[in-house]
């Protein structure tokens, strides 16, 4: 008899491929470590927890001199929370997990195969028996060949770390371009960024300062909030009962004694061909000792009710998020010195509580006459390479309050409207009678400006603010 395959018995063998990233399925039908199943199933769950930001688990089919040396790098990264939602990194990780395990194996095999071959070479000498399973498990094996992981990321990885360092969660900004990441780090600037940062964590003061600005505004993003509540409501049902009745012809469910003829068994109908024992039968039918099937019916009643229930509406409630930011810094002369890097590090700070908290912040920097710097301050890569540009920049010169007039020119603006003014300076100077109408008219209206005096005893910003904070951990900054 021939042997017949069936026409889809290699697809149904080869099924467990479908689940496994299409991406690696290259890498993972080439390797030959474990079985071909083994490698598709661990991909695809390792694909799911790295895309999660998560550290996957050891597979058990996984030799422990492979594992503990993947695992040892996956965890010494850091690598897991940088690969959330990014296909493309993770599954280009993957790839070199997938190497990794090749190039651990292949000196576990060349070292194992030297191995015994001195240890046959020995038994020979000494004309001793050798049962190369035995000797196997003596062969202790520790690999000291290329670190793929490490090797393949720790660059990228290290620049990762740094950025993530003043900015926060990199996965919504610059997304993991490599290039771009190195060309921050490689910026001239940079190194005034991380001084900073250091100072922010130092000195709580400056996100104190800028936790004040921006009023709560309703949402202007389409999503929307549903509020959950219940309420009572009565209606009438109707309910149906089943009940069990005996006697109702639907079901036989046994044996029992009777004086019922048309249930009788067919046994005792005997007893009436008899002329003796008919009278029997008819003592047992008086007695009702027939034996007789036993019937049962499910009888149904209809009723109505009324029913009191609470029942959830969910209704759509305005979001309220804190409005924009406007930072308007004074770059004059005499706030070269500490004033600057107060001025810097607030102006860092507001970046990155705009950036944590999806609000809109922009910069106005001014020195003399037509001497003004502009700036979004966004998180992305342009955004960035300005902020760095701003962060380098010398202050000195003149001190030209009238660029106010632009951050109020820019509250008329729609999406402006509920923003505060933060002004960051040492008040040595006087505002014009245009400028102090344009900001009452503006505050009029609920806008809020806020002073920060950084040093010397100017009274400029309490001619504007109407509030002036004075900043006091001045020790800080000069250590």
């Amino acid at each position: 008899m021939e042997n017949t395959v069936a026409a889809d018995y290699l697809e149904d063998q080869y099924a467990f491929l479908d689940d496994c990233p299409s991406d690696l399925l290259e890498e993972v039908i080439c390797s030959t470590v474990g079985t071909l199943e083994q490698r598709s199933d661990t991909m695809q769950r390792w694909y799911k927890y790295f895309i999660l930001g998560e550290i996957p688990p050891k597979p058990e089919w996984l030799p422990k001199h492979i594992s503990d040396v993947v695992q040892q790098q996956i965890v010494q990264s850091g690598i897991a929370p940088f690969l959330k939602d990014q296909h493309e990194l993770t599954i280009e990780f993957l790839k070199h997990v997938i190497l990794q395990w090749q190039v651990i194996q292949s000196e576990y095999q060349g070292k194992m195969q030297k191995w015994l071959q001195d240890k046959i070479a020995n038994a020979k000498q000494s004309n001793q028996p050798f049962e190369s399973f035995e000797v196997e498990q003596d062969f202790d094996f520790k690999y000291s060949g290329e670190l793929v992981i490490h090797n393949s990321w720790h660059e990228r990885l290290d620049a990762w770390k740094q950025l993530n360092s003043v900015f926060g969660d990199l996965s919504q900004m610059l997304g993991r371009d490599v290039d771009i990441t190195k060309g921050i780090l490689k910026h001239q600037n940079w190194r005034h960024i991380e001084r900073l940062q250091e100072l922010l964590k130092c000195i709580d003061e400056f996100k104190k300062i800028v936790d004040a600005l921006g009023r709560l505004q309703e949402s202007i993003n389409n999503d929307e909030e549903l509020e959950s509540f219940f309420e009572s409501i009565s209606r009438v049902v109707e309910e149906i009962q089943e009940k069990v009745v005996d006697y109702v012809p639907e079901e036989m469910s046994g044996i029992e004694r009777s004086s019922s003829i048309s249930r009788m068994l067919p046994q005792e109908a005997l007893f009436l061909g008899h002329s003796k024992l008919k009278m029997l039968w008819h003592a047992k039918r008086y007695e009702q000792a027939l034996l007789s099937y036993k019937v049962q019916g499910i009888e149904i009643e209809k009723t109505w009710v009324d029913i009191s229930e609470q029942q959830e509406v969910r209704k759509p409630r305005p979001r309220f998020d804190r409005g924009p930011m406007l930072i308007v810094i004074d770059t004059s002369g005499s706030m070269s010195g500490t004033p600057e890097i107060i001025a810097k590090a607030l102006t860092l700070q507001a970046a990155k509580t705009a950036h944590a908290e999806k609000r809109a912040c922009y910069l106005y920097a001014f020195g003399g006459q037509g001497q003004r710097i502009e700036h979004d301050l966004k998180f992305t890569q342009d955004g960035i390479q300005k902020l760095l540009e701003f962060l380098g920049y010398s202050f000195g010169g003149g001190n030209d309050i009238e660029t106010v007039e632009y951050a109020v020119k820019r509250l008329e603006q729609e999406q402006w409207k509920k923003a505060d003014v933060m002004i960051v300076s040492d008040g040595e100077w006087t505002a014009s009678s245009h400028i102090e109408q344009i900001v009452k008219s503006s505050a009029e209206k609920g806008a809020r400006f806020h002073g920060v005096q950084v040093s010397g005893n100017g009274q400029g910003l309490k001619q504007l603010c109407n509030s002036t904070y004075s900043f006091k951990n001045w020790d800080k900054i000069k250590k």
